[in-house]
């Protein structure tokens, strides 16, 4: 293969045209040919989860168009449903297009790679394993429109270069984690605050909560109610976006499976503006009910239901990195969200908090069997993440 051509070997990566991000290109098996000591990929190299993963969010707008197709075709009102079922579909029907809408029109969808076409413009001098080799200038069309091809060296190099100045120049700068944006909304929230004040008004903190249905506690502290309006929309990663585009903070969560059923614990901390510092957690299936009268499935893996009946006892902590304690909030009540944010903590880092959660799976045997998937699933795998006799803890550490 010393003729010039640049082929295509496991570990290299690839883009997409209407991908967000690059990943690499892999094999799980070699085709019999090594170049420059790694295995050569061929045309047939094009396999989702194998080969190429995903490429971040994509641009492309026939993903939304077949998103809500579906959403159409899985909410579709039976003969047989009754008055809730139709209810149900009818709510999943119109979340789930309306966060399509909105992600159409501000955001992106998540790459759904499918790519029905082996690699184009390959190599018309080498075949391995019964197909041309891959090199640096094939191409792999997806049928959502993107086409995907091969990061040069060259682009590695600028790239890593260029992403290294920038980091440190906007560090050098504010040797904050903040953004301009988010220094803006809090600004602007003082401001409120202290006009309302002034004028014999409620503060933004207690305004905020009356909008998020939350409560005070006796050291005016705020948590979400178990009935909560937010059970009815679930939630999606378009909401993270938001969150971290206008302020500081920090998400983590956890997959796993039980009893055929997928389920996320995702846990928050940060500056929650007007509310203050703090921190959050629940429990998400992509299989629900809305207000406990539907059984509805998500048609997106990206958005996730609530189900009140998963609901289990929870604790929360939350201290700044200097030890002061933010919050210790350990309700008698279960929950299936646990939160709390101190007003008199505003304008903080997430880099700066640890949060420290606990979730308690000993209520029945269907809890116990999820804490058994749990910890099969995540044991080990991360330090700050602790199983003991059906109680997960969590530490979501500053740094």
């Amino acid at each position: 293969m010393a003729d010039g051509t640049k082929y295509v070997v496991h570990g290299m990566r690839a883009k997409c045209s209407e991908g967000s991000m690059e990943n690499y290109i892999n094999t799980d098996k070699g085709h019999g040919v090594v170049y420059q000591g790694q295995p050569v990929l061929n045309a047939n190299d094009h396999v989702k989860d194998i080969n190429l993963t995903h490429f971040g969010d994509c641009k492309s707008k026939l993903i939304f168009e077949e998103a809500k197709k579906q959403a159409d075709e899985k909410y579709k009102a039976e003969e047989g449903d009754g008055f809730f079922g139709k209810l149900g579909k009818g709510i999943a029907k119109f979340t789930t297009k309306t966060v399509l809408n909105v992600k159409e029109t501000f955001a992106s969808n998540k790459c759904e790679l499918d790519t029905p076409l082996p690699w184009l413009f390959t190599s018309r001098d080498h075949m391995i394993d019964g197909a041309p080799a891959l090199t640096t200038e094939s191409q792999c069309p997806c049928k959502f429109g993107g086409i995907i091809t091969i990061v040069q060296e060259e682009e590695v190099a600028m790239e890593s270069e260029q992403s290294i100045k920038a980091v440190a120049k906007e560090k050098k700068k504010t040797g904050k984690d903040t953004t301009w944006f988010q220094e803006l909304l809090d600004d602007a929230d003082k401001s409120l605050d202290a006009w309302l004040i002034a004028h014999g008004y409620a503060g933004t903190d207690e305004y905020g909560a009356r909008a998020l249905w939350m409560f005070e506690d006796d050291n005016g502290i705020y948590h979400a109610k178990t009935n909560a309006w937010q059970q009815i929309g679930g939630y999606n990663y378009l909401y993270d976006k938001a969150f971290d585009y206008g302020t500081s903070m920090d998400a983590q969560f956890f997959n796993f499976t039980y009893n055929e059923r997928e389920f996320r614990v995702w846990a928050w901390k940060g500056d929650y503006i007007n509310l203050g510092a703090g921190a959050e957690i629940g429990i998400y299936s992509h299989t629900s009910g809305i207000l406990g009268l539907a059984n509805i499935e998500s048609p997106n893996e990206d958005h996730w239901l609530v189900d009140t009946n998963l609901s289990m006892p929870m604790t929360l902590n939350l201290v700044d990195n200097e030890g002061h304690e933010i919050s210790d909030y350990r309700p008698t009540e279960v929950q299936w969200w646990i939160t709390s944010f101190n007003p008199a903590y505003k304008d903080v880092e997430a880099s700066n908090l640890t949060a420290t959660y606990t979730i308690n799976f000993s209520g029945n045997e269907y809890d116990k069997g999820m804490y058994d998937a749990f910890r099969e699933q995540w044991e080990g795998q991360y330090k700050n993440l602790t199983f003991d006799n059906y109680t997960v803890t969590f530490g979501f550490l500053g740094r």
